[in-house]
């Protein structure tokens, strides 16, 4: 969260960026520079080929969303953590139901998970170990896949050949 923060006091909108809100940031970060840029260019560039309730104006724009990007910040963050709370409830729900035997419960908790955040490399490999298990080879391969574009780099250790 340190580094989501220091890094929206500098680039406003980069933060959100990092709390999983893309495009919310990345609008941000884009109006805000471009509106420094004008505000830069009509004074100190090209003063007299814009207008200075121009640049006064674009100065307030930034600020504006400087402001804004700092306010939505801890608000995203902390959705971000419920969010991220929800899904180890769910994969420990899970991990007891797939232990018990329920199938039923497990693949509801696991799909939930996932449901909730399909990137989350371990909510698909819980997922992906429910569906092996019940014999649901398709949607296994399904998320085998998405577990492989998510996180490449993650070891997926194939089921033994019959």
């Amino acid at each position: 969260m340190m580094y989501a923060r220091a890094l929206n006091l500098v680039l406003p909108g980069a933060g959100l960026i990092v709390v999983r809100r893309e495009w919310l940031g990345l609008s941000l970060s884009m109006l805000f520079a471009v509106c420094v840029n004008i505000f830069i260019a009509g004074r100190w560039i090209a003063p007299l080929a814009i207008p200075g309730w121009l640049s006064i104006a674009a100065l307030g724009r930034a600020v504006v969303c400087w402001l804004m990007a700092q306010a939505l910040l801890p608000y995203f963050a902390r959705r971000a953590a419920s969010v991220a709370r929800e899904i180890e409830t769910l994969l420990r729900q899970g991990r007891a139901d797939l232990a018990d035997g329920d199938s039923a419960s497990a693949r509801a908790a696991l799909k939930a998970a996932v449901a909730l955040d399909d990137e989350s490399p371990d909510a698909l490999a819980a997922c992906i170990e429910a569906y092996e298990r019940f014999d649901m080879k398709d949607e296994a391969e399904r998320l085998r896949r998405r577990l492989a574009h998510v996180a490449p780099r993650c070891v997926i250790i194939d089921p033994p050949a019959p």
